[in-house]
């Protein structure tokens, strides 16, 4: 599946685009918005249920000039342009902070890119951005498929090989949406 759909998908639903407006107004490099708020309002639509308000907005970018103190000016100055609940991180930080459930480090991230290849699960692993012309560009290195599917895949390139599962039940997954399906290694 190519990234087509999603577009549409994306295009055609106002509130993420006035996310997607607020994140390019930041001019920050590599940004995306990524993950659940993605995947949560897609299988909204997929199972039929109503737009539900926007949950937290998972912002990532990467800039490897810029100290810690940048990311939660970021989250101030998008919460002033638009009230949500954001999450912003800056990817070219993460290896100092995140820790396996095993309590290891991880290598130093690249990009968002390499960073949206080793989420937990493949259905989040899909990051998009709105350009200058105001076309949508899709990151998904793992494809759209199991977004798409309904199927949340354990990532083999994750850092953790267990953390699907434990999201899976922790965010009950089946219960909100019953059509889901789960693969991959469980504690």
């Amino acid at each position: 599946m190519d990234g087509q759909a999603l577009r549409r998908f994306i295009g055609a639903d106002t509130a993420l685009m006035a996310v997607l407006r607020a994140i390019r107004a930041q001019q920050l490099p590599d940004a995306w918005l990524a993950a659940g708020a993605l995947r949560n309002r897609l299988w909204d639509q997929l199972h039929g249920y109503a737009a539900a308000p926007l949950g937290e907005l998972d912002l990532i970018y990467f800039d490897a000039e810029v100290g810690p103190d940048h990311t939660p000016a970021v989250a101030r100055a998008l919460r002033a342009e638009l009230a949500a609940d954001w999450d912003v991180v800056n990817q070219a930080g993460v290896h100092h902070w995140f820790r396996t459930a095993q309590g290891e480090s991880i290598a130093a991230l690249r990009s968002c890119a390499d960073a949206v290849a080793r989420w937990p699960e493949t259905p989040t692993c899909v990051a998009v951005r709105l350009e200058a012309d105001d076309s949508l560009s899709v990151l998904a290195p793992h494809g759209l498929v199991d977004l798409f599917a309904l199927y949340w895949r354990a990532n083999p390139l994750a850092a953790d090989p267990t953390a699907a599962w434990r999201r899976w039940q922790d965010k009950a997954i089946a219960q909100r949406w019953p059509d889901a399906r789960f693969s991959g290694p469980a504690d």
